[in-house]
């Protein structure tokens, strides 16, 4: 199968879209449709200041990344969950999100939230909050502030 736009080899092909792309045209292509979708459904503008969720996977980053060159005022947001799975995941997907965030020189904040075991209800809270030093309460325990 070959590009559409240069008749290249193909290294994608979206049935859905029915287009083929090589690697180049699919970079191209892909920021393309995040502006158009963003004009399309008036999301926001490059006026408004925008945060984006990172989990230091391949699709949060890339959004990350998206915005950032089509010119959006972007900041990124790391919720650090404790997930070991044997592999320090948590550790290892912040410090990933860290060293993307100096490479296209965003501004990132990051918390590390704790699995409240003690509570009968599931839920995780911010290890610490800056007024009480304290564990926040998890929300929709007795003990939440409203």
């Amino acid at each position: 199968m070959k590009c559409k736009k240069c008749g290249e080899k193909a290294s994608i092909h979206m049935r859905q879209h029915k287009l083929a792309l090589c690697k180049e045209h699919y970079l191209e292509w892909v920021p393309e449709q995040t502006e158009r979708f963003i004009k399309k459904y008036e999301m926001f503008n490059r006026d408004e200041k925008i945060l984006v969720a990172v989990s230091g996977g391949k699709d949060s980053l890339s959004l990350w990344d998206i915005l950032v060159r089509l010119g959006y005022q972007v900041d990124g947001l790391y919720l650090g969950l404790g997930i070991d799975g044997g592999i320090n995941y948590s550790h290892e997907s912040q410090r990933l999100t860290e060293e993307f965030a100096q490479r296209i020189i965003s501004n990132f904040t990051w918390w590390i939230l704790k699995r409240n075991t003690a509570s009968p209800y599931p839920c995780w809270r911010k290890a610490a909050t800056a007024d009480t030093g304290s564990p926040a309460p998890c929300a929709g325990s007795p003990n939440a502030t409203k």
